[in-house]
């Protein structure tokens, strides 16, 4: 199995989390582990992406030195041989990591936390730096260029995250154009809080992998456009659900964006938060948009074919 979607810092272990902030002495909620969950997971009845975006905050303070990063990186790499992973691309913001240290040497934690899971589970593995809307261009700038500096040492790829709908993916265009120069290979988060049109500024970016991009179905000229460039979507269903897509699941377009002949792939985006795994996903679109094992698989071989790790 192969997971192309997901965010090491909404996917850490609760105990680490909790362990982290007491080596940090950051006051937290909770005097347990247990009694932290509330505040790292959303509920099932998950009302809105605000809501959810909360569950980030404490995952957020914690793992924000090099040590830390290295820690959760390899800690991810080593739950995900237990699920039964033999392949996931890991993806971060090292600038929103940073900390004290620069995010140079986050990467190179990260880099060290890879080697080490790789070397314990024989797993394929890579990062995926992400610059932020929101973020200055000289910050995205550099993390791009920490993408080229450390492609195939690695990093396997850039990428954008954030909010979407305030920092609308157009905005970036100097910033891809900048990587199609370099040469560094991207995938674009888009079509999750924004509609089709940031869909479009991806694609005319050039890139041929989305983050999500699950709202293409409100557009059939993109869907066609999407189809037929052979562009995958790396769709996250359980996470989709919590930050509400679509106003209900019933709505949600997988089974119509499959049947049509799109390419997507199943991922957890953030295990952690969701409280998610592949096989849990996997369940969920069987159970919900009657995907059969078969269907699965062919899911599978796509985002085998699609990764960046070669």
């Amino acid at each position: 199995m192969i997971d192309l979607h997901l965010h090491i810092d909404g996917s850490f272990r609760p105990q680490t989390i909790y362990e982290l902030a007491k080596e940090m002495n950051i006051s937290l909620p909770a005097d347990s582990v247990e009694g932290l969950l509330p505040f790292i997971q959303v509920p099932e009845d998950c009302r809105s992406l605000e809501e959810y975006l909360e569950r980030f905050t404490l995952p957020l303070q914690v793992i924000r030195t090099p040590a830390a990063v290295e820690r959760v990186t390899y800690e991810l790499l080593i739950d995900l041989a237990a699920q039964g992973l033999d392949q996931a691309e890991l993806r971060f913001a090292p600038k929103s990591c940073a900390g004290t240290a620069d995010q140079k040497e986050i990467v190179e934690a990260a880099i060290r936390g890879l080697n080490r899971g790789i070397q314990e589970t024989g797993m394929k593995a890579g990062l995926i730096l992400c610059a932020m809307r929101g973020n200055s261009f000289e910050d995205n700038m550099e993390t791009l260029l920490l993408v080229k500096e450390y492609l195939g040492k690695g990093v396997i790829a850039f990428d954008i995250a954030g909010a979407e709908i305030v920092f609308k993916t157009h905005l970036y265009a100097d910033l891809f154009a900048k990587a199609r120069a370099l040469g560094v290979p991207y995938t674009i988060h888009a079509g999750e809080g924004d509609g089709p049109e940031s869909i479009k500024a991806a694609l005319d970016f050039g890139a041929k992998r989305l983050g999500h991009g699950i709202r293409v179905y409100e557009d059939p000229e993109l869907m066609k456009r999407v189809r037929d460039e052979k562009i995958v979507l790396e769709v996250c269903p359980i996470s989709n659900l919590h930050t509400k897509v679509v106003d209900d699941m019933k709505d949600y377009p997988l089974r119509k964006l499959f049947d049509y002949g799109i390419l997507v792939t199943i991922n957890t985006d953030n295990m952690t938060m969701s409280n998610t795994n592949l096989k849990k996903e996997y369940e969920f679109i069987k159970k919900h948009y009657h995907f059969t094992d078969e269907e699965i698989k062919q899911m599978n071989e796509t985002a085998y074919r699609a990764s960046f790790i070669k």
